[in-house]
């Protein structure tokens, strides 16, 4: 239990609680670049609906824009 957050709610692959510990280190190999995340579309939220529902097999995870 984290004491300024509260319970965590953050799980790794199997389902397990992780660690705030486990989330920094995660965000250390992003920035360091020893983890990237497989990103295959960007698209802004006017076009989320077709984006999440394509007609065609696509590479990767759909990631939706809500900011410019």
């Amino acid at each position: 239990m984290d004491p300024f957050c509260g319970q965590s709610h953050a799980q790794d692959a199997r389902g397990r609680p992780m660690s705030w510990l486990g989330v920094v280190e995660i965000v250390d190999r992003v920035l360091d670049g020893r983890l990237r995340a497989h990103v295959g579309t960007v698209a802004t939220l006017d076009e989320a609906i077709p984006a999440l529902n394509p007609t065609e097999r696509r590479k990767g995870k759909t990631v939706i824009r809500v900011r410019p």
